[in-house]
């Protein structure tokens, strides 16, 4: 099976590289880098979708997946899916779902979803059981997936490090499969990132070996994210 290769629109930010003000020049230049796509950050209200679509199917890239902004920092408001406040939970799903609305129109195949802090962290221990917080997340998901899958929309984990996520809800890719297996739906998959990883992992090769087919898509990064 050959692989294909993507860049993250979201580590081209940090870089002060915005795909949303200038697509034609950052989608050119990651063509010219020899890259077969993007995968691009889910804000419906600030990209041009139709734009972005058709600049990268004229330089012949793949988007493969909208990336889910579920951090503060990344988002600016509360999408907590798995702590105690219902309207961030609400708040949360009807972003997916916008999320998702968009990875139809710009033909992507993934969506992905954490399990990330809210705007305080609550570290080590979070304010609630994990039993709790994992029931919050878990009846969450089932929404966001049951509209997914309406869409043919893949729903894919990503586990954070026990620093960005609630500790025992979402980071580790030993958690991701069993939320695949509590949730029971087929439209969803695993997408590791080794910078979590290397963080919350004892082993990154074991972890990958046994999550195995589960894992549809991968991210791939140094420590300091450049």
């Amino acid at each position: 099976m050959g692989f294909k290769y993507t860049v993250v629109a979201d580590t081209l930010a940090f870089l002060g590289y915005d795909l949303n003000e200038n697509p034609r020049e950052i989608l050119q230049a990651v063509k010219s880098a020899g890259y077969d796509g993007i995968d691009i950050a889910g804000d419906r209200e600030k990209i041009q979708s139709e734009e972005v679509r058709q600049i990268a199917d004229s330089l012949e890239l793949e988007i493969p997946e909208v990336l889910g902004a579920w951090a503060y920092y990344h988002s600016g408001e509360n999408r907590d899916l798995a702590g105690g406040d219902a309207e961030a939970r609400s708040r949360g799903i009807q972003y997916a779902k916008d999320s998702i609305e968009l990875a139809v129109e710009v033909g992507a195949q993934f969506f992905e979803v954490c399990a990330a802090q809210p705007p305080i962290p609550q570290i080590p221990f979070p304010n609630q059981s994990i039993k709790t917080l994992r029931s919050n997340f878990l009846e969450a998901l089932k929404e966001i997936c049951g509209y997914a899958e309406e869409r043919n929309i893949e729903i894919l984990f990503e586990p954070l490090n026990c620093y960005e996520g609630y500790p025992g809800v979402l980071t580790t890719l030993y958690e991701a499969t069993n939320l695949i297996r509590d949730l029971g739906y087929v439209n969803t998959g695993i997408q590791p990132d080794v910078f979590h990883m290397n963080i919350s992992e004892g082993s990154v090769p074991d972890a990958l070996r046994e999550a195995g087919t589960l894992i549809k898509h991968f991210h791939m990064n140094e420590t300091n994210r450049y």
